[in-house]
């Protein structure tokens, strides 16, 4: 059986990026560190959410949630990227 490459496209480039920086905001939260600075850090000087740990990370769950649904992704898991209907 081969395997076919994916391509990512479009809007969906962004849902990608999205779903890999959530990822790494639920690592963080569980102590697992990156090279390269703080994903919290990133995401609250870039989105401006406030708080701890967990509240960034449900707020941007959240964000990407709206992101999702405004994008026509629909409801997209929380361990997948977005993957168009």
């Amino acid at each position: 059986m081969t395997e076919k490459p994916i391509v990512i496209t479009g809007n969906a480039i962004e849902g990608v990026r999205l779903a890999s920086l959530e990822g790494r905001l639920r690592l963080e939260l569980k102590g697992i560190r990156f090279r390269g600075g703080s994903t919290f850090a990133y995401v609250k000087r870039t989105w401006g959410f406030k708080g701890s740990r967990a509240a960034v990370l449900a707020q941007f769950q959240q964000m990407r949630r709206d992101w999702n649904t405004a994008n026509g992704f629909g409801h997209v898991d929380s361990d997948t990227a977005a993957v168009p209907r």
